[in-house]
């Protein structure tokens, strides 16, 4: 007797057969060479290292449930996604029982910048490239779907074509096989608690296979995730991503929902705050972004990385609501604050010692007292009495948030590639700075950066010149590298 799994595949069969006949694998190899895929594995890798890393999923209905929902953009439904913290997307692609198609692949990709799997019934080396066509940066292997032969094979073409795997297991029995079949690396292996010949889902499934998966692997978790017992719960077991479709697509708004979600489930109290400052582009911004950073700053003053309120108005609202956007001022009248924050949606300001006292009150009475204030001390061991004083004031006014310590140099502040005295640092401003938020900055990089949260025990810590490929210009490799190894940095 056929199963449930029996019918999407040979209706799958049918439907690839028919595609073969309507676009050439020519024209697909043409498609795929116009898309450079964004890396799906490492994407949640990096997410993984500070707080759950979701796979968040477009998905409009299924066999089991049927419609989920009517109300359907795939492009919308991935901008929400992103604003609300996803590390990656999953978007299916099968038409005949869940209603999707690769349009929406297509849509989604590009909407954000986040990797996207193509989630569908692959069973021909033909929908591998489709795939990449369609700007995908991953495909799923349904272990029970496909033979040993038909595994090694896929896994082969997907990697020569730079897409990531996702392979998919329900059983141990499963994934005793994949892991033994020779060339299958999976980048990624995901336990699906869904049996796909009953449909019936049970997260014990992957508690009891979630060990068995080789360290080194993306460990997924798949469906019946809903609540934030659920997502804790899997997380203590071990997964490293949360691939959830149906109970935040069933939401109002699926990015509100994950985002409450992943508030709840990881607030990070304990984590170094991490932002990433002299931003010149969206590019730029977003490698921020990807890399897991909490804030990104953008300089108005003179600097090398000079933006103007134009410049950072186009990309603040293509950024998600989750990550802090902060100006950074050096001599600038309160109007101009003012209307800079407005028209830019800043969410916070960096401000000089030298801005006066008052002007942080002035700030708040103008634009709310949800604006962040930050006020920037530059550290000289001559002048450690004139520090103290400066931190005691701070931590009296209920108007500044924190502190930010950079270098000084006799040609610039901020951005100088300049580290200041750490050790006395410690000991005569990083001490006990009552409420007040400490952060670390001058001359930081992805080498020095877990020694200086080691010696400094900062709140938080800032970069800019220390990712840099040129002035204004972030490299992605030093930019991952900083935040990773800032988040694993153990402080004093």
């Amino acid at each position: 007797m056929s199963t449930h799994l029996d019918n999407i595949l040979a209706t799958t069969r049918a439907t690839v057969a028919a595609a073969k006949t309507l676009v050439p694998v020519r024209e697909l190899e043409r498609l795929a060479a116009e898309h450079q895929p964004r890396g799906w594995a490492a994407a949640l890798r990096i997410r993984a290292a500070t707080g759950p890393a979701v796979i968040a999923e477009i998905k409009k209905a299924s066999p089991s449930k049927g419609l989920i929902r009517a109300d359907f953009d795939a492009a919308l439904l991935a901008r929400s996604y992103f604003s609300g913290g996803a590390a990656a997307l999953s978007v299916l692609t099968d038409e005949p029982f869940f209603q999707g198609n690769l349009r929406n692949l297509e849509l989604a990709s590009a909407a954000v910048p986040l990797p996207c799997l193509r989630k569908d019934f692959i069973v021909d080396e033909y929908q591998i490239m489709e795939a990449r066509a369609h700007h995908a940066d991953a495909i799923l292997l349904i272990a029970a779907a496909l033979t040993d032969i038909e595994l090694s094979r896929f896994f082969q073409v997907a990697h020569s074509l730079s897409l990531d795997v996702l392979v998919e297991v329900h059983t141990s029995t499963e994934l005793d096989r994949v892991l033994s079949i020779p060339g299958t690396a999976a980048d990624a292996v995901g336990v699906n608690n869904r049996n796909l010949k009953t449909f019936e889902v049970s997260l014990e499934t992957s508690l009891e296979l979630v060990e068995r998966i080789p360290q080194g692997t993306v460990r997924v978790t798949e469906s019946g995730i809903a609540t934030r017992e659920d997502l804790a719960r899997l997380r203590a077991a071990g997964f490293d991503a949360f691939l959830i479709g149906e109970s935040l697509m069933r939401q109002p708004d699926p990015g509100v929902a994950l985002m409450e979600l992943l508030a709840v489930a990881d607030p990070k109290p304990m984590s170094i705050w991490i932002k990433i400052c002299g931003n010149t582009s969206l590019e730029d911004a977003l490698l921020a972004v990807e890399a897991g950073a909490d804030a990104v700053g953008f300089v108005f003053a003179p600097s090398p990385r000079r933006v103007t309120v134009a410049q950072v108005a186009l990309i603040t609202p293509q950024l998600p609501s989750t990550i802090e956007k902060i100006g950074v001022f050096v001599d600038a009248a309160l109007d101009e604050i003012v209307s800079t924050v407005r028209d830019c949606g800043l969410t916070g300001v960096q401000l000089h010692f030298d801005a006066g006292t008052e002007l942080p009150a002035k700030l708040h009475e103008r634009l709310g007292t949800e604006l962040q204030i930050l006020r920037v001390i530059h550290f000289d061991v001559e002048n450690t009495a004139v520090h103290a004083k400066q931190i005691a004031e701070c931590a009296r006014n209920p108007h500044v948030n924190g502190v930010l310590v950079d270098s000084r140099t006799a040609m610039a502040v901020g951005g100088t590639g300049v580290t200041f005295n750490w050790a006395e640092a410690r000991k005569r401003v990083f001490g006990d700075a009552g409420r007040l938020r400490l952060v670390a900055a001058g001359g930081l990089n992805p080498v020095n950066v877990a020694e200086a949260i080691a010696t400094l025990s900062p709140w938080g810590v800032d970069v800019a010149s220390g990712v840099e490929a040129a002035p204004g210009r972030k490299d992605p490799v030093k930019v991952q590298e900083f935040v990773a190894r800032a988040r694993v940095a153990k402080r004093a």
